[in-house]
């Protein structure tokens, strides 16, 4: 009779799964399901999440093994960030705020020490990376049929950052975010992996996203895609010793980008909108995206230079914030 540690036939299982036990497999779909949910319900990953560590915790996988000295190097400064918000949190006034704060960034500590200690039977990272693109692919489909579906039956154009991502109560910041990390390895995968599938398709979904993440119109986003995508193509050409291939192929990918930008004349109009904010970077009483931000930067390293040492409490830095704000009449910042 088969248990749950009974290993089955390795052709039952999905790529990069070696024969194991079904914990292993249950461990491995709970990894796949949280990929491919980020994107889409990132609310729900939460149970697979805890199941995840549930049967870490059942199989006894205590023993951390480190590739690398520079793994282990990584994993003790990330230990130590955790440390810090464990030790602020001994002298916050909002304790409830500070546990919570504390529940958030656990996984700075826990996903490390399940990766590093059940590396073995954990699927391959091509083959994660595919279960987070399919979940970009479904919500990206859902919410271009849907400002379709707006278009034809109202003439309402909602092809434009929170127009668009709001029917499925998205952050258009976070949904490039997602889109960007996902166009990011499809590059990777083109450029630097012989054995990739079908380069064809992966070029069709690496452009779809980008057009994805243009119609978002998050500017940081669109900025931050157009630099990644230029270090890979230099650094591709540069290990094949064409760097000036390279830059060539750059300089056509930022014309052809600059291009697709301003065929989108509301992701046009947020670009130009930033010399405008740039100039009126300065409290007012009609205060812009950049202003805000640079005044909730500044109010943040004033902060900081009052407590350099400890901080303000792991509880209290949103308090602390907002007392700042309205000290300074920043009011601005606490909408």
């Amino acid at each position: 009779m088969k248990s749950l540690f009974t290993p089955f036939k390795k052709s039952a299982l999905p790529e990069g799964i070696a024969e194991t036990s079904w914990l292993h497999v249950i461990i491995r779909y709970c990894l796949f399901t949280i990929a491919f949910l980020i994107p889409v319900f990132p609310r729900y990953t939460g149970p697979f999440i805890f199941l995840m560590l549930l049967i870490w915790f059942i199989d006894r996988r205590f023993h951390i093994s480190f590739p690398t000295r520079k793994i282990r190097n990584i994993y003790i400064c990330v230990t130590a960030i955790y440390a810090s918000y464990l030790i602020g949190l001994f002298y916050s006034d909002d304790l409830e705020k500070g546990f919570s704060e504390m529940l958030l960034r656990i996984s700075l500590v826990l996903f490390p020490l399940i990766f590093l200690s059940a590396s073995e039977i954990l699927p391959s990272i091509i083959s994660t990376l595919k279960a987070f693109i399919a979940g970009c692919l479904l919500i990206s489909t859902i919410l271009l049929i849907h400002a379709l579906a707006v278009l034809i039956r109202s003439s309402e154009n909602i092809f434009s950052y929170t127009d668009f991502t709001e029917f499925m109560n998205l952050n258009p910041i976070y949904f490039s975010l997602h889109l960007s990390f996902s166009v990011i390895s499809l590059v990777w995968m083109i450029l630097f992996r012989k054995s990739a599938e079908n380069k064809i398709l992966l070029i069709a979904a690496a452009i779809f996203f980008t057009l994805m993440i243009i119609i978002a119109a998050s500017r940081q986003e669109i900025i931050a895609l157009s630099v990644a995508i230029i270090i890979l193509v230099l650094s591709f050409y540069r290990c094949a010793a064409k760097t000036r291939l390279g830059m060539l192929a750059s300089l056509f990918f930022l014309l052809a980008y600059t291009g697709l930008i301003t065929v989108f004349s509301k992701t046009r109009e947020r670009f130009a909108e930033i010399a405008t904010e740039m100039i009126n970077a300065t409290p007012s009483e009609f205060p812009t995206s950049i202003s805000t931000r640079i005044q909730a930067w500044k109010a943040s390293l004033e902060l900081f230079s009052q407590n350099p040492l400890i901080g303000v409490g792991t509880g209290d830095t949103d308090d602390s914030l907002l007392k700042l704000y309205r000290m300074k009449n920043l009011s601005m910042c606490l909408l």
